[in-house]
């Protein structure tokens, strides 16, 4: 789930957000609350409701595009929606393992460390024990020069990580970004080279994905069990079967 909004001292805020691939806008003005979802938005509200498949179209019909009121005590109740107040925020998140802040972070295949960092560029600096200095700040501007040098091996330079691919919480490559990195790249065709299962914040949470020495598979359970899906490139959202669904990954 992606969240932007902007909250006034009196408590009127304003902004969007996304998940599973669809969006909402909200706005709160004094005692009244007010939303305009997307026909996606709306299909999934229906679906969640138990709504019938006939109720939910007509459902969509009328709200889709369509601002709707409701009251802000509702709103604040239900706690699908409690985007204003920035308290009961921060204890959801918590509560739920997701990041409150964006964070970039590096994570060794082979020795299961972790590190994270200010920016992109700093931890692929870091990774690549200074072999890559000019990564993008944010790990959301990956284009085909730094992926091409990130696909590279080490080199000369036997202690640097090669980097294996990375994921994110949001789609379209935003949020929080980890870096997976091993001694050494993927072996095409030579079967599964590494899996690694999720935890913290990132369980249940990557979005989008962007594949460098390795193609990725996601996987919905612990070492790589249950339902997967594997991705030959970068994804900028990973489809709704697997959104925030991924509990490990393999690496083949």
């Amino acid at each position: 789930m992606t969240i932007d909004f902007a909250v006034a001292k009196k408590g009127d805020c304003q902004g969007t957000f996304t998940t599973g691939g669809a969006s909402a806008e909200i706005r709160q003005v004094g005692d009244a609350a007010y939303m305009k979802g997307d026909e996606k938005f709306w299909q999934q509200m229906g679906g969640e409701d138990g709504s019938s498949s006939k109720d939910t179209d007509a459902l969509v019909e009328i709200l889709k595009g369509r601002w709707f009121k409701m009251p802000a005590q509702d709103a604040k109740a239900d706690d699908k929606f409690p985007f204003c107040d920035i308290e009961t925020m921060s204890e959801k998140d918590e509560k739920e393992g997701r990041p409150t802040r964006k964070e970039d972070s590096v994570v060794n295949i082979d020795s299961g460390s972790k590190q994270c960092y200010d920016t992109f560029r700093v931890a692929i600096a870091e990774s690549t024990n200074g072999r890559i200095t000019a990564a993008p700040l944010s790990a959301k501007h990956i284009d085909q020069k730094p992926a091409d040098r990130l696909k590279a091996s080490s080199g000369a330079n036997a202690a640097a990580s090669v980097q294996l691919g990375v994921v994110y919480t949001d789609s379209n490559y935003g949020g929080s970004s980890m870096t997976l990195t091993a001694g050494t790249g993927c072996q095409s065709g030579n079967g599964r080279d590494f899996q690694y299962d999720l935890d913290g914040i990132w369980n249940n949470s990557i979005s989008s994905l962007a594949t460098l020495s390795c193609w990725l598979e996601l996987w919905d359970a612990p070492n790589t069990a249950g339902f997967h899906q594997e991705y030959q490139q970068a994804t900028s959202y990973v489809g709704d079967a697997m959104s925030d669904r991924a509990s490990s990954i393999a690496m083949p």
